[in-house]
Protein backbone atom coordinates (compact mmCIF):
# COMPACT_ATOMS: atom_id res chain seq x y z
CA UNK A 1 0.00 0.00 0.00
CA UNK A 2 1.61 3.47 -1.08
CA UNK A 3 -1.31 5.38 0.15
CA UNK A 4 -3.48 5.03 3.39
CA UNK A 5 -6.53 7.41 3.95
CA UNK A 6 -8.07 7.49 7.20
CA UNK A 7 -11.62 8.85 7.69
CA UNK A 8 -12.05 7.56 11.41
CA UNK A 9 -13.60 9.44 13.90
CA UNK A 10 -14.18 9.20 17.39
CA UNK A 11 -16.82 6.96 18.76
CA UNK A 12 -18.43 7.20 22.34
CA UNK A 13 -17.20 6.19 25.34
CA UNK A 14 -17.09 2.35 25.75
CA UNK A 15 -17.88 1.72 22.11
CA UNK A 16 -15.06 0.09 20.95
CA UNK A 17 -14.09 -0.44 17.77
CA UNK A 18 -16.29 0.17 14.63
CA UNK A 19 -14.15 0.81 12.05
CA UNK A 20 -12.69 -0.59 8.97
CA UNK A 21 -10.22 -1.21 6.76
CA UNK A 22 -10.27 -1.78 3.22
CA UNK A 23 -9.03 -2.04 -0.42
CA UNK A 24 -9.58 -3.32 -3.04
CA UNK A 25 -7.20 -6.26 -4.51
CA UNK A 26 -3.50 -5.49 -5.77
CA UNK A 27 -4.62 -1.50 -5.03
CA UNK A 28 -1.94 0.64 -3.80
CA UNK A 29 -4.08 2.74 -1.80
CA UNK A 30 -6.28 1.49 1.14
CA UNK A 31 -9.17 3.14 3.84
CA UNK A 32 -10.12 3.38 7.05
CA UNK A 33 -13.65 4.46 7.67
CA UNK A 34 -15.63 4.22 11.27
CA UNK A 35 -15.20 5.08 14.93
CA UNK A 36 -12.94 3.98 17.34
CA UNK A 37 -14.47 4.45 21.02
CA UNK A 38 -12.68 6.73 23.80
CA UNK A 39 -10.48 4.83 25.54
CA UNK A 40 -7.54 5.48 28.00
CA UNK A 41 -6.05 1.58 26.78
CA UNK A 42 -3.95 1.65 23.64
CA UNK A 43 -5.16 -0.75 21.09
CA UNK A 44 -4.33 -1.23 16.91
CA UNK A 45 -6.34 -1.83 14.20
CA UNK A 46 -5.30 -4.59 11.76
CA UNK A 47 -6.34 -4.56 8.19
CA UNK A 48 -5.41 -6.97 5.17
CA UNK A 49 -2.36 -6.39 2.51
CA UNK A 50 -4.14 -5.79 -0.79
CA UNK A 51 -1.13 -7.72 -2.07
CA UNK A 52 0.54 -10.03 -0.24
CA UNK A 53 2.29 -12.11 -2.98
CA UNK A 54 4.01 -8.60 -4.02
CA UNK A 55 4.41 -7.13 -0.47
CA UNK A 56 6.38 -11.21 0.17
CA UNK A 57 8.62 -10.73 -3.15
CA UNK A 58 9.67 -7.54 -1.92
CA UNK A 59 10.39 -8.47 1.60
CA UNK A 60 12.35 -10.99 0.45
CA UNK A 61 13.92 -9.47 -2.10
CA UNK A 62 15.10 -6.90 1.01
CA UNK A 63 16.50 -9.17 2.97
CA UNK A 64 18.61 -10.63 0.16
CA UNK A 65 20.21 -7.06 -0.56
CA UNK A 66 20.56 -7.03 3.55
CA UNK A 67 22.98 -10.41 3.13
CA UNK A 68 25.00 -9.34 0.41
CA UNK A 69 22.87 -11.13 -2.27
CA UNK A 70 21.67 -8.96 -5.07
CA UNK A 71 18.95 -8.90 -7.48
CA UNK A 72 18.49 -7.07 -10.71
CA UNK A 73 14.89 -5.99 -12.08
CA UNK A 74 11.81 -6.33 -9.53
CA UNK A 75 10.04 -9.04 -8.14
CA UNK A 76 6.77 -9.96 -10.32
CA UNK A 77 3.88 -11.23 -8.72
CA UNK A 78 1.94 -13.90 -10.20
CA UNK A 79 -0.61 -11.92 -11.59
CA UNK A 80 1.85 -10.45 -14.09
CA UNK A 81 2.36 -13.54 -15.75
CA UNK A 82 -1.64 -13.62 -15.80
CA UNK A 83 -2.02 -10.35 -17.24
CA UNK A 84 0.49 -11.17 -19.97
CA UNK A 85 -0.61 -14.09 -20.73
CA UNK A 86 2.59 -15.47 -20.21
CA UNK A 87 3.51 -18.27 -18.50
CA UNK A 88 4.77 -18.75 -14.73
CA UNK A 89 8.62 -19.58 -14.73
CA UNK A 90 9.60 -22.75 -13.26
CA UNK A 91 12.08 -22.86 -10.45
CA UNK A 92 15.62 -24.05 -11.47
CA UNK A 93 16.96 -24.39 -8.17
CA UNK A 94 15.88 -24.47 -4.36
CA UNK A 95 17.32 -22.02 -2.48
CA UNK A 96 15.60 -22.97 1.08
CA UNK A 97 12.57 -24.71 1.95
CA UNK A 98 9.85 -23.39 5.01
CA UNK A 99 7.94 -26.12 6.98
CA UNK A 100 4.13 -24.85 8.14
CA UNK A 101 3.36 -25.26 11.50
CA UNK A 102 1.37 -27.58 12.50
CA UNK A 103 -2.48 -27.20 11.98
CA UNK A 104 -2.94 -26.99 15.31
CA UNK A 105 -0.75 -23.84 15.70
CA UNK A 106 -2.89 -22.26 12.63
CA UNK A 107 -6.08 -23.25 13.94
CA UNK A 108 -4.79 -21.59 17.41
CA UNK A 109 -4.10 -18.39 16.38
CA UNK A 110 -6.80 -18.34 14.06
CA UNK A 111 -9.64 -18.78 17.12
CA UNK A 112 -7.34 -16.56 18.81
CA UNK A 113 -6.45 -13.36 17.20
CA UNK A 114 -9.73 -14.06 14.10
CA UNK A 115 -6.86 -14.42 11.16
CA UNK A 116 -9.08 -13.73 8.28
CA UNK A 117 -6.68 -14.70 6.06
CA UNK A 118 -5.97 -17.88 7.72
CA UNK A 119 -9.73 -18.94 7.80
CA UNK A 120 -9.60 -18.12 3.72
CA UNK A 121 -6.78 -20.19 3.19
CA UNK A 122 -8.40 -23.19 5.12
CA UNK A 123 -10.93 -22.73 2.98
CA UNK A 124 -9.12 -23.14 -0.33
CA UNK A 125 -6.93 -25.64 1.09
CA UNK A 126 -9.39 -27.77 1.94
CA UNK A 127 -10.89 -27.67 -1.90
CA UNK A 128 -6.86 -28.03 -3.63
CA UNK A 129 -6.62 -30.98 -1.08
CA UNK A 130 -9.93 -32.32 -2.65
CA UNK A 131 -8.69 -32.49 -5.87
CA UNK A 132 -10.33 -29.23 -6.56
CA UNK A 133 -9.19 -25.63 -7.86
CA UNK A 134 -8.04 -23.52 -4.52
CA UNK A 135 -11.40 -21.27 -4.81
CA UNK A 136 -12.98 -20.46 -1.58
CA UNK A 137 -16.67 -21.41 -2.75
CA UNK A 138 -15.16 -25.31 -4.33
CA UNK A 139 -14.29 -25.10 -0.07
CA UNK A 140 -17.33 -23.64 1.19
CA UNK A 141 -19.30 -26.56 -0.42
CA UNK A 142 -16.84 -28.87 0.74
CA UNK A 143 -17.87 -27.75 4.64
CA UNK A 144 -21.60 -27.60 3.78
CA UNK A 145 -21.55 -31.23 2.47
CA UNK A 146 -19.34 -32.11 5.45
CA UNK A 147 -21.92 -31.50 8.02
CA UNK A 148 -24.58 -32.34 5.96
CA UNK A 149 -23.33 -35.46 6.52
CA UNK A 150 -23.07 -35.15 9.95
CA UNK A 151 -26.80 -34.35 10.35
CA UNK A 152 -26.55 -30.56 10.02
CA UNK A 153 -29.19 -29.09 7.96
CA UNK A 154 -27.29 -27.42 4.50
CA UNK A 155 -29.93 -24.31 4.94
CA UNK A 156 -28.81 -24.15 8.88
CA UNK A 157 -25.33 -23.29 7.43
CA UNK A 158 -24.59 -21.10 4.40
CA UNK A 159 -21.41 -19.45 4.19
CA UNK A 160 -19.76 -17.15 1.16
CA UNK A 161 -16.43 -16.86 2.61
CA UNK A 162 -14.03 -18.85 4.98
CA UNK A 163 -13.42 -15.67 7.32
CA UNK A 164 -17.22 -14.96 7.93
CA UNK A 165 -16.94 -11.62 6.93
CA UNK A 166 -19.36 -12.02 3.94
CA UNK A 167 -22.92 -10.27 4.81
CA UNK A 168 -24.32 -13.35 2.81
CA UNK A 169 -23.39 -15.46 5.67
CA UNK A 170 -26.04 -16.95 7.60
CA UNK A 171 -25.33 -19.83 10.69
CA UNK A 172 -27.83 -20.67 13.17
CA UNK A 173 -27.20 -20.91 16.97
CA UNK A 174 -28.39 -24.82 16.78
CA UNK A 175 -25.89 -26.04 13.79
CA UNK A 176 -22.74 -24.13 15.64
CA UNK A 177 -23.74 -25.98 19.11
CA UNK A 178 -24.06 -29.26 16.62
CA UNK A 179 -20.31 -28.70 15.76
CA UNK A 180 -19.19 -27.86 19.14
CA UNK A 181 -21.05 -31.07 20.10
CA UNK A 182 -19.29 -33.42 17.36
CA UNK A 183 -16.19 -31.70 18.51
CA UNK A 184 -16.17 -32.90 21.83
CA UNK A 185 -16.31 -36.19 20.76
CA UNK A 186 -12.94 -36.11 18.52
CA UNK A 187 -9.55 -37.00 19.44
CA UNK A 188 -8.23 -34.03 18.42
CA UNK A 189 -11.03 -32.15 20.90
CA UNK A 190 -8.77 -30.87 23.26
CA UNK A 191 -6.42 -28.71 20.83
CA UNK A 192 -9.61 -27.22 19.57
CA UNK A 193 -10.68 -26.43 22.98
CA UNK A 194 -6.68 -24.51 23.90
CA UNK A 195 -7.15 -22.46 21.12
CA UNK A 196 -10.70 -21.18 21.95
CA UNK A 197 -10.21 -17.45 23.45
CA UNK A 198 -10.70 -17.14 27.54
CA UNK A 199 -13.58 -14.31 27.59
CA UNK A 200 -15.09 -13.33 30.56
CA UNK A 201 -13.99 -16.44 32.27
CA UNK A 202 -15.67 -18.72 29.46
CA UNK A 203 -13.70 -20.72 26.41
CA UNK A 204 -15.12 -19.34 23.90
CA UNK A 205 -15.19 -17.19 20.14
CA UNK A 206 -16.97 -14.02 19.69
CA UNK A 207 -18.25 -13.04 16.43
CA UNK A 208 -19.33 -9.14 15.45
CA UNK A 209 -20.05 -7.52 12.19
CA UNK A 210 -22.34 -4.77 11.62
CA UNK A 211 -25.35 -4.99 14.09
CA UNK A 212 -24.84 -8.77 15.12
CA UNK A 213 -22.90 -9.79 18.37
CA UNK A 214 -22.46 -13.91 19.03
CA UNK A 215 -20.57 -16.09 21.24
CA UNK A 216 -20.24 -20.47 20.85
CA UNK A 217 -18.34 -22.57 23.43
CA UNK A 218 -17.82 -24.47 26.45
CA UNK A 219 -19.27 -23.21 29.80
CA UNK A 220 -18.96 -25.28 32.83
CA UNK A 221 -21.53 -24.43 35.75
CA UNK A 222 -21.37 -24.98 39.79
CA UNK A 223 -22.07 -28.44 39.59
CA UNK A 224 -19.37 -29.39 37.10
CA UNK A 225 -21.71 -29.88 33.93
CA UNK A 226 -20.52 -28.58 30.87
CA UNK A 227 -22.54 -27.17 28.20
CA UNK A 228 -21.83 -26.24 24.38
CA UNK A 229 -23.76 -23.22 23.71
CA UNK A 230 -24.06 -20.67 21.32
CA UNK A 231 -25.75 -17.19 21.44
CA UNK A 232 -26.38 -14.64 18.20
CA UNK A 233 -27.97 -11.22 18.40
CA UNK A 234 -29.15 -10.08 15.27
CA UNK A 235 -30.16 -6.01 14.52
CA UNK A 236 -29.59 -5.15 17.87
CA UNK A 237 -29.95 -1.39 18.96
CA UNK A 238 -27.72 0.61 21.30
CA UNK A 239 -23.66 -0.09 21.07
CA UNK A 240 -22.04 -3.09 20.80
CA UNK A 241 -20.63 -2.93 24.32
CA UNK A 242 -24.19 -2.63 26.07
CA UNK A 243 -25.38 -6.05 24.18
CA UNK A 244 -22.03 -8.16 25.01
CA UNK A 245 -22.66 -7.03 29.07
CA UNK A 246 -26.12 -8.20 28.72
CA UNK A 247 -24.90 -11.76 26.52
CA UNK A 248 -22.60 -11.61 29.75
CA UNK A 249 -25.05 -11.85 32.28
CA UNK A 250 -27.35 -14.65 31.00
CA UNK A 251 -24.16 -16.62 30.29
CA UNK A 252 -23.34 -15.88 34.41
CA UNK A 253 -26.76 -17.71 34.99
CA UNK A 254 -26.01 -20.98 33.50
CA UNK A 255 -22.42 -20.96 34.90
CA UNK A 256 -23.70 -20.16 38.56
CA UNK A 257 -26.83 -22.60 38.46
CA UNK A 258 -27.05 -25.87 40.22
Amino acid sequence: VYAFNSFIKLGASGSGDNSVIYSAPYSSMAYATGTLGKTNQAFSVSGAVPDGETALLEALMNYLAKKGIKISGKPLPSLYFAINAKPVPVATQELTTFQSVGLDSVVYWFLQKSINLYGEALAKSLAFNAGKTGETEAGTDIIREFWASKGIDKDAVRIKDGCGLSPQNRVTAKSLVQVLQYARRQSWFYAFYDGLPLIHDIKMKSGTIGGVKSYAGYLTNRNGKTYAFSLIVNNFTGTANSVMQKMWSLLDVVVNSK
